[in-house]
């Protein structure tokens, strides 16, 4: 997501979080949470983190997450992007990439596993 008003990003139920593997913000939360925008994190005056906002209401590790999530003050609506294209449009070129890489990892992970229970059988 790129931040705009923040009005369309429901903070437990989009995955809005940015710079980490899991989007999401985790669960369980204080139950007043469930029903926050990201609007409501924000300043009510000005596009920026209510960092006492944010802090009272999460965990250190989640709130830190949300604080380092960019706000662009020049971005007015809230707009899904795609992060594996400069430009947030998908194009099944940068897809096609990103399900090689995991595919790549999976298989890796698969052969190496593979690999010790050998040595293992051997030893």
């Amino acid at each position: 997501w790129r931040i705009g008003s923040g009005d369309n990003i429901r903070v437990m139920h989009d995955p809005w979080l940015r710079g980490s593997a899991n989007r999401w913000v985790p669960s369980p939360q204080p139950a007043g949470v469930y029903q926050l925008s990201a609007r409501d994190l924000l300043h009510e005056n000005y596009k920026a983190w209510n960092i006492v906002k944010v802090r009272n209401l999460f965990s250190r590790d989640v709130a830190e997450k949300i604080l380092e999530t960019p706000l662009v003050s020049s971005v007015h609506e809230d707009k899904v992007v795609w992060e594996e294209e400069r430009n947030g449009c998908y194009s099944v070129k940068s897809g096609y990439k990103l399900a090689m890489r995991y595919l790549i990892e999976d298989v890796s992970r698969l052969v190496l596993d593979c690999w010790k229970d050998e040595w293992n059988v051997l030893s």
